[in-house]
């Protein structure tokens, strides 16, 4: 008995399909190589500066040609965070009373630290006894994170 050929397929896999009829690919739409339906874009290497970094460094990624735009997507994302400043009679007024246990200097080092690394409270505490403008004098317990976080909070 003569078996239909189907068309598109290797002679192995035609065979293995006829010899298993409990496969359900149809053999209509099997197509040995996929058809794109349009020409290749063309990439190019391109430079370009991100708005959210101060320096002028030039950044390289891959591109497609016809884009065109000015600044780096990603750079929408990065979001700052305003810094807590306070004058003397602020500070005299609603922060000193508030603890104690801290002076002015730490409270200052604190803020300048808070300013600097963003708010990013691990970094400050890992870097607060380490700094060289670190009041240590000042300091007589090791100050914890939560210690750090209520006093810029407050």
């Amino acid at each position: 008995m003569h078996k239909p050929k189907a068309g598109g397929m290797s002679r192995e896999l035609t065979s293995l399909y006829l010899e298993n009829p409990g496969l359900t690919v149809p053999l209509e739409q099997f197509q040995a190589k996929p058809k794109f339906g349009g020409k290749a874009e063309r990439w190019v290497w391109r430079g370009f500066k991100s708005s959210a970094r101060g320096d002028e460094l030039v950044l390289h990624h891959w591109a497609r040609a016809s884009e065109k735009y000015t600044d780096y997507y990603y750079a929408q994302f990065n979001a700052k965070t305003a810094a807590c400043t306070y004058s003397d009679d602020e500070y005299d007024a609603c922060i000193g009373p508030l603890d104690s246990g801290w002076t002015r200097a730490e409270t200052d080092y604190l803020v300048q630290l808070c300013a600097q690394l963003d708010l990013r409270f691990l970094v400050i505490h890992d870097r607060y006894y380490t700094h060289a403008d670190c009041p240590h004098a000042a300091v007589a317990g090791g100050r914890t994170l939560e210690d750090l976080k209520e006093r810029y909070y407050a």
